[in-house]
């Protein structure tokens, strides 16, 4: 059994729904994950998949993120490419933008452009340490030869805590979600 370690992140404009149809759509790899805490970041805004942000790169946007660390039979390949399937299911989203990355799977070392393990931006970017610092604190980074949780505090990284993934968890209980339907759409109080 392999340990995966994966990020989702979504612009603010999609808020806790947007956030929680990508983590309904996540459960079916792993039934019992483990979740950190949603947390808001700030992050320049750039060409995300086929949306282009025609903003000066000094422009900032809110984004929510969060940290979900899962058991796995699949290999890293395979696991890999169900990320990038996933990606694609919500690659095309009206309202707001997903990012699905994979950060870490147990401690495979890949310089694959395509697939970087651990992500190169693991022990740099606030928003990707803090939420893995949540679930899986004793990572070992083979790359930089530190924890996750050593990492962390060797430096000053800044998140802001939204809620707690029991929040996000019962939000995602309250609502209904057709699995028939391929965009996810959330029912409310089953109309």
């Amino acid at each position: 059994m392999s340990v995966a370690l994966v990020s989702i992140e979504v612009s603010q404009a999609g808020g806790l729904e947007l956030l929680s149809q990508v983590v309904h759509a996540v459960l079916p790899f792993n039934p019992t994950p483990s979740f950190s805490s949603v947390y808001e970041a700030r992050m320049a805004r750039e060409a995300f998949g086929s949306k282009m942000f025609s903003l000066s790169h000094h422009e900032e946007e809110a984004v929510l993120t969060m940290a979900i660390k899962m058991s796995t039979d699949l290999g890293v390949e395979e696991f890999s490419k169900k990320i990038q399937k996933l990606r694609l299911v919500f690659e095309n989203r009206t309202q707001g933008w997903v990012r699905i990355t994979l950060l870490a799977f147990d401690q495979v070392v890949e310089f694959d452009p395509q697939f970087p393990l651990p992500h190169p931006d693991l022990h740099r970017l606030a928003r990707y340490l803090i939420p893995a610092l949540d679930v899986w604190p004793s990572f070992y980074h083979a790359i930089v030869g530190q924890t996750i949780s050593e990492i962390a505090h060797r430096g000053d990284y800044s998140v802001n805590f939204f809620c707690q993934a029991k929040a996000l968890l019962d939000f995602l209980r309250s609502k209904q979600y057709d699995s028939t339907n391929s965009e996810n759409v959330v029912k409310r109080d089953g109309v």
